[in-house]
């Protein structure tokens, strides 16, 4: 960590000395170019042709851009110093990645215009190497980050890396950006994004199942009253129910169906246990009332209850 820190301390030492020298040879250039604006207005004046002082752009051109390139390492070493310290609930993924997106933009511009020594300029190479490995960690931050992971996703990813458990240091928050490089975690990349995909899948299909639970909590029997009896309710328009009933159905279905269903398996059976008796009983119900509602016109009045009337009693 030391020599960590000094090779850190020595390049921030040799942007701000490179900085420096530019900047002072900007100054100097800049009054060469005050000095070729002032020679081209007397020229004017004089009727003469006015001289183009290309190397004079050229220059301008060149300093401008590493200018642009070592203001941007600069820019990059201090973020990546901060970003190092933070947990990962603290970073601002978002902005990281838009921040890339301009680091990975200069890269090709300074080595565009440097193409003739841009695989051997060091600056270049530095940016270029630390910017594409940070692009390569954040799928791995996003899903360590990912509110979908349980204690048991971090057991369970704690054996895939020999014991190291990082959902504990992510609960006493010492676990931090600077932990994914000095860990390497990068090499465990496949175990830790298998985890992830099968925490957020879990999740998913929990989601499903809540929404079959609470459609059944709001759910209500359609009850009506039948025609003048007093305390005798039928059956009203079912097709809402029987809506809800074949969705759940097929939502029950296709989370049983899933390789992620173990943690809620159980529940899940008992949910289609529970939706297969009741459309079961609701096709009994129906038919029955139907035969109740036929048979209630023959014996609620009339001769035939007249004529049948032990019958017509114990209907």
């Amino acid at each position: 960590d030391d020599a960590a820190v000094t090779k850190e301390d020595a390049l921030q030492r040799d942007i701000e000395d490179t900085l420096s020298y530019i900047e002072e040879h900007d100054a100097t250039l800049r009054d060469y170019e005050q000095l070729a604006a002032d020679y081209a207005h007397y020229e004017q004046h004089l009727d003469m042709e006015v001289t183009e002082y290309e190397r004079l752009t050229d220059t301008r051109n060149d300093l401008n851009v590493k200018h642009e390139l070592w203001t941007g390492v600069q820019s990059f070493v201090s973020r990546m110093r901060e970003w190092r310290q933070c947990t990962l609930d603290a970073l601002d993924q978002e902005e990281m990645q838009a921040a890339l997106k301009n680091y990975i933009k200069l890269v090709g511009k300074c080595s565009r215009y440097m193409a003739a020594t841009a695989e051997h300029h060091e600056c270049i190479q530095y940016l270029k190497r630390h910017v594409m490995q940070l692009k390569k960690c954040m799928p791995l931050v996003q899903h360590l980050s990912s509110p979908c992971i349980e204690t048991r996703h971090w057991r369970e990813l704690a054996e895939k890396l020999d014991g190291y458990d990082i959902g504990a240091e992510i609960e006493t928050r010492t676990f931090t950006l600077g932990t994914v490089y000095e860990r390497d975690l990068l090499s465990y990349e496949k175990e830790i994004s298998a985890v992830a995909v099968q925490a957020a899948q879990e999740q998913s299909l929990l989601e499903l199942l809540q929404k079959v639970q609470l459609m059944w909590k709001e759910c209500d029997m359609p009850l009506q009253p039948y025609k003048e009896y007093k305390n005798v309710y039928i059956l009203g328009n079912l097709d809402d129910l029987m809506a809800n009933l074949d969705e759940s159905l097929v939502t029950i279905s296709t989370i049983t169906s899933s390789r992620y269903v173990a943690p809620i398996a159980e529940v899940v059976a008992e949910w289609q246990k529970r939706l297969v008796l009741f459309q079961d009983t609701l096709d009994e119900w129906i038919t029955m009332q139907r035969k109740w509602m036929y048979l209630e016109t023959i014996f609620g009045g009339g001769d035939i209850a007249k004529q049948l009337p032990s019958e017509t009693a114990l209907f």
